[in-house]
């Protein structure tokens, strides 16, 4: 029966729930929200990557333009996350409606889908967690 499920589908379905309150706002704002966080807090770990890249450049020079790209990106998010009317949450709109469309009609998706409940089928079969006991059935 699980094979069955149109996981595509339901993952639209749910999508257009969300979409349908603008609750999907509120997740982009956590999304921007971490991504700040993450930026801020792995700045170092770019600029090595930065520098590891552009090997014929003073690091210093990496270092400031690392910097002044960081600093852009957290500002953006902080503008996104602090309008409403931002474009890019317009943006988002558009993409999240294309998305729930894709998922409804997409052959792709509905492969994926197929594929990803037998992956949960076959996990579940082979792991004994999953497996009620006495012990555990009667508490």
């Amino acid at each position: 029966m699980l094979l069955r499920l149109d996981v595509a589908g339901l993952a639209a379905h749910l999508l257009a729930l969300l979409r349908r309150g603008d609750r999907h706002q509120a997740l982009l704002n956590q999304v921007l929200e971490t991504m700040e966080g993450w930026l801020s807090a792995n700045q170092g770990l770019i600029k090595a990557k930065f520098s590891e890249a552009s090997r014929y450049t003073p690091a210093v020079f990496d270092e400031y333009i690392v910097s002044k790209f960081v600093d852009g990106i957290v500002v953006l998010l902080r503008e996104v996350a602090g309008d409403p009317q931002h474009e890019l949450r317009a943006r988002f709109d558009v993409a999240t409606n294309q998305l729930i469309d894709d998922l409804k009609t997409s052959p792709a998706y509905r492969r994926c889908g197929r594929a990803l409940m037998r992956d949960v089928v076959v996990h579940v079969r082979n792991d004994d967690y999953y497996l009620v006991t006495e012990s555990t059935s009667d508490a």
